[in-house]
């Protein structure tokens, strides 16, 4: 289960930071390790074509935002969308028909009821520890790791004891072994989810 999850982790390279392949040739990533200075909410499915570069286990591919959502601190990278570019295309889409995607998780879960999550960091290295909502379907979890996360493992998913993803990392603190993710279903845009939901 595991190696699969690793397997489908890349590196954000301008910013520190990882992402996961979901479903779709979809990766979700914390929209603060994406290369953009922006507030509030912006879409860029229509709009001018950003390139990003990532670290694969089949080596360094281009990709462009879809969505960003500063507030929620989600982002939602794909292939990228320009003639000039068919080359790249073809590599990402490559590396997403040779990798398995990660499930995005559907459960529900119990205000204050803590549960077990794995998170794969920039290390490469894993840690364990427990996550809990305050509020019902609260767009956050709250993760309190067994050690502290260290700068870089920003955008990593969090997974449960199934290997579902939970949440995406966007802060921590290192003093206090706590910090905070965002919850995907509830924090991308409906037509992301559609997207990602349309061959489940």
């Amino acid at each position: 289960m595991f190696s699969i999850i690793e397997k489908a982790t890349v590196t954000l390279i301008d910013r520190v930071g990882r992402g996961v392949l979901i479903k779709n040739n979809t990766i979700l990533t914390a929209s603060h390790c994406v290369n953009y200075d922006i507030s509030g909410e912006i879409d860029l499915a229509n709009g001018v074509n950003y390139i990003e570069e990532i670290i694969t286990w089949s080596g360094k591919l281009k990709v462009q935002p879809l969505s960003i959502e500063a507030v929620s601190d989600i982002a939602v990278l794909g292939g990228v969308d320009d003639q000039e570019l068919y080359d790249e295309s073809e590599q990402f889409e490559e590396f997403c028909r040779n990798t398995s995607p990660v499930k995005i998780s559907r459960r529900k879960f119990e205000v204050f009821k803590k549960f077990e999550i794995f998170i794969f960091t920039h290390e490469n290295t894993w840690i364990s520890g427990f996550a809990q909502i305050s509020f019902p379907e609260s767009q956050i979890l709250l993760i309190e790791p067994n050690e502290p996360i260290k700068l870089g493992t920003s955008g990593s998913g969090i997974y449960d004891e199934k290997g579902e993803l939970v949440g995406i990392v966007n802060k921590t603190s290192l003093e206090k072994n706590f910090g905070i993710a965002s919850r995907p279903l509830l924090t991308l845009p409906v037509w992301v989810c559609r997207k990602i939901y349309k061959r489940y």
